[in-house]
């Protein structure tokens, strides 16, 4: 097994989100490697109007807004973990969350990524995309829960 260098870190903006990268840097400030904070941007789905002129450029308008949020979102988390010991760096894709980590799963060593613990009908409407990234990476992957404070 080769060493952990290049850690990828998918993330949603959410609490599981930030757990798992801060689960990350800390893998990674101790085996002296780099982490890839990564999110994937799906580009929204609508039927009926996406073939018109104004729905395309609604489509893509609103696919412009997001690639901008998304951007500042990635910096602020990078700007709020990014003391923590390893190298971070920061990269925006397009396309379905699930199939973009498992493609980049090729180039990095383990990948570390939240779950949402989602149960019943929600996972089986939404399906899990940590779940998905288990079944096709080519890399190992491990996934951090988010733990709920006890009541």
């Amino acid at each position: 097994m080769n060493p952990i260098q290049n850690i990828l870190c998918p993330v949603d903006f959410s609490d599981s989100s930030e757990a798992a990268l801060d689960v990350a840097l800390g893998l990674a400030a101790k085996l002296r490697g780099s982490v890839e904070l990564f999110h994937v941007i799906q580009a929204p789905i609508y039927v009926g109007w996406e073939d018109s002129p104004a729905g395309l450029a609604a489509t893509a308008e609103m696919l412009e807004v997001s690639r901008d949020r998304s951007k500042q979102q990635l910096d602020a988390l990078a700007a709020k973990f990014g003391d923590r010991g390893a190298a971070l760096r920061t990269t925006l894709q397009e396309g379905t969350p699930h199939h973009e980590i498992a493609e980049r799963s090729k180039t990095v060593d383990l990948i570390v990524m939240g779950t949402h613990g989602r149960t019943g009908l929600p996972h089986l409407l939404l399906g899990s995309v940590a779940e998905r990234v288990v079944r096709t990476s080519v890399c190992p992957v491990l996934t951090v829960p988010v733990h709920k404070p006890a009541k």
